[in-house]
């Protein structure tokens, strides 16, 4: 306990020494970065507002939609999320971000030009890929942007971009379909002949654009939010792999329940939010 008190103290007295960014700066950087996990959170939900003309036009049954939905996305979001949040350790943030938010902006667009369920599957595992990279790279970016006693309050705001996101998923995409279905097929220049359901994906797929634009205006932070950093001379150094895998050993049963509850409660949700849309549909016969 003295170890950790004084770990604590030399901390705080570390922290008093470092010269943080501009306030108004970094809550600009908080906003672009909710905006970043809205849009993601857009794209990975839109499939839920598809399902029946997909499930017409492709003709796949309701577990296709589902792996479409879950698995495809889920595994490659999951296996990727710890290589690029190692990336994320030493390698610029925002780049990384902007090449998660091009990539998953394009799978998203690929996904309107699916003609059979594998071509859909594979371009949900693009968005899967593209969108592990935004929150470890935002996270690590916001504590450098905030000090740690005024850091919980920016991470709230960012994570508030999840339940917006799901939100606008289903209200504003709504919309769009209901838009796009009073101009039926497309015929356009290069991808031919467009169901509704199909330009909906391009035209989500488009918003990452403006994700990608004013991250252009946001600065890669300096890493003065880590240990042992005091001032801008000091250089962060990447704890060894080694080292992190001995702290998850000697904390495995804190992460395993935290691990499981995360687990329990994102597949509750986000089955829940996957299909409540097409219930409505089949039992209420809603648009």
């Amino acid at each position: 306990m003295t170890e950790v008190n004084n770990l604590s103290l030399n901390e705080k007295n570390i922290n008093s020494k470092r010269t943080w960014p501009s306030i108004r700066y970094a809550w600009f950087v908080v906003l672009v970065l909710t905006l970043a996990n809205t849009v993601s959170f857009i794209d990975r939900q839109i499939l839920s507002l598809l399902v029946e003309p997909i499930r017409a036009d492709l003709d796949i049954n309701d577990t296709q939609i589902s792996l479409l939905q879950g698995f495809a996305f889920v595994v490659f979001y999951v296996a990727m999320g710890l290589p690029i949040a190692r990336l994320a350790d030493s390698k610029n943030r925002k780049y990384i971000i902007i090449i998660g938010v091009a990539l998953w902006s394009l799978m998203t667009a690929i996904c309107g030009l699916a003609k059979t369920f594998i071509h859909l599957f594979i371009a949900r595992m693009g968005v899967g890929v593209g969108e592990a990279s935004l929150s470890p790279s935002a996270h690590s970016m916001l504590s450098d942007y905030f000090p740690p006693e005024k850091l919980s309050f920016p991470l709230g705001v960012y994570a508030a971009g999840i339940t917006s996101g799901m939100g606008i998923a289903l209200v504003a995409g709504a919309a769009v379909i209901d838009l796009i279905n009073s101009f039926g097929t497309l015929n356009l220049p290069f991808f031919g002949l467009l169901k509704p359901w199909q330009t909906t994906f391009i035209i989500v797929g488009a918003l990452g654009s403006l994700v990608i634009l004013l991250m252009c205006f946001v600065k890669e932070p300096k890493r003065i939010g880590m240990l042992g950093v005091v001032n801008d001379k000091d250089k962060a150094s990447v704890v060894p792999l080694s080292q992190v895998i001995e702290y998850f050993k000697l904390n495995w049963k804190s992460y395993s329940t935290i691990y499981l509850g995360f687990t329990m409660t994102a597949a509750s949700a986000y089955g829940l939010a996957s299909w409540t849309p097409t219930f409505y549909i089949r039992t209420f016969g809603m648009t």
